[in-house]
């Protein structure tokens, strides 16, 4: 696999619009990092096709900072999550990150519900699984023009 990694600063501001309150802008700063691969003469997408490498191909580290002065830890990857505590999850046999119990309770509980709680019944998984696997930030109605 020849993967080729590149890494961009980042800095912006995002606005959240809300019909019921007020524009809300969010600041992010931090560097993005892609992986790509050539497939002959393209170029393309890197990905991990053999999960027990635990090898981020996309991975933004950066910060948040809130319209009050807020600023937190901000960061997200396709496979481990940077900047985590050392107990934030484990890994089972399969080469899957599952969060830790102590930080299910940070927004982690519909995921754990949809593939780790082993004490809910088949309907609740199952209503877990839809929520995790929605294409929430597709919007259906909107389609692309070239120019």
């Amino acid at each position: 696999m020849n993967i080729r990694n590149w890494t961009v600063s980042y800095t912006g501001i995002t606005r959240l619009r809300n019909s019921e309150i007020n524009d809300i802008a969010l600041h992010f700063s931090g560097s993005f990092k892609q992986g790509y691969r050539m497939s002959g003469q393209q170029i393309e997408k890197g990905r991990n096709e053999i999960a027990e490498l635990k090898l981020n191909l996309s991975e933004y580290r950066g910060k948040w900072k809130s319209a009050k002065g807020l600023t937190k830890v901000c960061s997200w990857a396709d496979e481990i999550i940077p900047d985590t505590p050392a107990n934030f999850c484990r890994f089972n046999d399969a080469g899957e990150w599952i969060v830790s119990p102590k930080f299910v309770k940070n927004g982690w509980e519909n995921l754990y519900n949809a593939y780790h709680n082993e004490n809910l019944t088949t309907d609740e998984i199952q209503k877990a699984r839809e929520v995790e696997e929605q294409e929430w930030w597709v919007n259906k109605s909107q389609s692309c023009k070239v120019i």
